[in-house]
């Protein structure tokens, strides 16, 4: 890990979390006593606090949170591994360019929260073939739910890769668009999206009061016709450790759905392409603070499944 952020933020806070509840014996306590001069905990909601991740830690006092915060990444993302759609060749190809990513390597052991959600964004994919395939709901409500719970910043982005590959497999099993059938499915969907962030309520809406008392002031000043104007960083987006990392050959991957000439891939395409480069977006989902590319490491598993499919 690194001696920065991770060691000084991302293990040190949840290590307190830990010691909190062991002193206080509550999951909830209303106030963070020492630390720094005293706080509300929900300050501290950006590095896990309930996260389902963190609190498992709970029950394991004797590994230290370093520790623990490798081992639990390493069997997630096994799990994961286990349950790919692909063949075995392709499935392994997928899954060494998913954990080899420029943004796994280095978050992993510098911002931890940038990619710590994704095994329960993958799980909500796989709850989506389970609403078409199977009619049932329980996995797609139980991931978001804590994926929101594992990072409330990073799960609106998770939120809309699960929207759009909701809406590729409903064109893809649907040959014929029908309107009414359309809007029922897509209202079932929300729905599920709906009761996963009420069942998260109990993180959200005390961490939206506290963001609201006492939220920064943006870095810099946005100017709101150029973030309506497309924007083409392609080396931004595509390469690099704060954005999908997954360089030219993702895009490529997804410009190819358009000469596909089938409907659920250009809908597809044009979904993830209008929101990668139309700078509204991005401001969107860093919360109207800043441009960053970060909030686009959500979409990885999406630009994988094009690469491979």
């Amino acid at each position: 890990g690194s001696n920065t952020d991770w060691i000084n933020q991302h293990t040190v806070i949840p290590e307190y979390f830990r010691t909190l509840f062991y002193e206080t014996g509550k999951i909830l306590p209303n106030f963070s006593l020492n630390y720094g001069a005293g706080q509300n905990i929900y300050n501290l909601s950006y590095y896990g606090f309930l996260s389902p991740i963190i609190l498992l830690s709970y029950l394991f006092p004797f590994i230290s949170m370093v520790n623990y915060i490798i081992i639990i990444s390493g069997i997630l993302f096994y799990n994961f591994l286990q349950n790919h759609k692909f063949n075995n060749i392709l499935s392994l190809l997928g899954a060494l360019l998913l954990v080899l990513s420029a943004p796994f390597i280095f978050h992993m052991h510098r911002h931890i929260m940038f990619v710590n959600y994704m095994p329960f964004l993958i799980m909500a994919l796989m709850g989506v073939d389970n609403l078409f395939n199977k009619n049932t709901k329980t996995l797609l409500i139980i991931s978001v739910f804590l994926m929101i719970m594992t990072s409330y910043y990073y799960s609106v982005g998770g939120i809309i890769v699960i929207g759009i590959y909701f809406i590729y497999s409903y064109f893809k099993i649907n040959d014929k668009f029908v309107f009414k059938d359309f809007i029922k499915k897509l209202g079932v969907f929300i729905i599920i999206v709906l009761i996963s962030i009420l069942m998260a309520s109990i993180l959200l809406v005390p961490t939206l009061y506290t963001l609201l008392q006492g939220r920064g002031q943006s870095e810099t000043n946005i100017d709101l016709v150029k973030i309506l104007i497309p924007n083409l960083k392609f080396s931004k987006i595509f390469s690099g450790t704060y954005a999908i990392g997954l360089t030219v050959i993702s895009f490529i991957s997804i410009l190819y759905l358009f000469f596909t000439k089938k409907k659920y891939n250009i809908i597809t395409g044009s979904c993830i392409l209008l929101i990668l480069f139309m700078p509204f977006f991005r401001f969107l989902l860093n919360g109207g603070l800043y441009l960053r590319e970060k909030c686009f490491i959500p979409f990885i598993p999406l630009c994988i499944y094009f690469m491979i499919a």
